[in-house]
This record gives C-alpha cells, sequence and structure tokens, in this order.
C-alpha cells in the first residue's frame, strides 16, 4: 500500500488544524515512518501524530518547543514491570530522557533526507527492542 494511503484522517486534520511551523519536514518524516517495512500505523496521541506497532504506540511526534520537529521514541503509555537499566537501543546521537523514552529532532527536509538511513535504522532497532 502507498504511504499516501496510510496516512491517517485524524492526524491529516489535526495537523491541518495545527498549522505547524514545518509541515514539510513533517510529512518527510511520516513518509518514513508510515514505509511498509515497518509495519506501524498512524494515529494521534498527545495531541500530535503517534505510530504504533501492534497496535502499541511507539514513536510520537512532539511540536512543543523551539527549535525543530522532534520525534520522540517511547514503548507506551502502559508501564513496565521492570525499567530497563540501560539504553533500550545503543544510539548516541539520540536524546535520552530516560532508559526508555529518546528524542530526535529535526529542522530541515534537507536534514531529514541526509539522515534518512539513520532514522530507519534507528526506527527499525527501536521497534525490536520496545
Amino acid at each position: 500500500m502507498p504511504t499516501a494511503d496510510r496516512r491517517s484522517p485524524e492526524a491529516n486534520a489535526l495537523l491541518q488544524d495545527l498549522d505547524p511551523a514545518a509541515p514539510d519536514v513533517i510529512e518527510a518524516l511520516r513518509t518514513i515512518l508510515l514505509d511498509e517495512t515497518f509495519g506501524l500505523t498512524e494515529g494521534v496521541k498527545w495531541n500530535a501524530p503517534s505510530y504504533a506497532l501492534d497496535g502499541d504506540d511507539r514513536i510520537t511526534f512532539n511540536f512543543r518547543g523551539k527549535g525543530g520537529i522532534r520525534l520522540v521514541f517511547h514503548c507506551g503509555a502502559k508501564k513496565r514491570a521492570v525499567k530497563a537499566a540501560a539504553p533500550l537501543i545503543d544510539e548516541r546521537a539520540l536524546e535520552w530522557a530516560d532508559n526508555e523514552r529518546a528524542l530526535a529532532t529535526f529542522m530541515t527536509v534537507r536534514e531529514v533526507n541526509a539522515k534518512r538511513e539513520w532514522l530507519q535504522g534507528v526506527i527499525k532497532r527501536w521497534l525490536a527492542a520496545a
């Protein structure tokens, strides 16, 4: 199924209403996240597009604050019985909020395109670990 067909009407409506500062960056990131390789479904969580694997949210946009568009890599809303003792994946380029939550920030479409392979690798490893 083409990426455009995988976009959630809820997320489309939300983004249209939000009028985010960098719609081109958001669309470039959505295209990567909705690649069939990952098997993610798009919905809305925390008033932003969110991407779930098997019904569990794993990656969510964050539009708050200044300085780019952020992707939040997380383990969903359910608390884990045991917290990870180390970051879920070995990726120092991410900004780690804790061992089970990390952020990646993108300023421009050029940056998204330059980091496409890196981001695809991060997504793949995150989904396998989370």
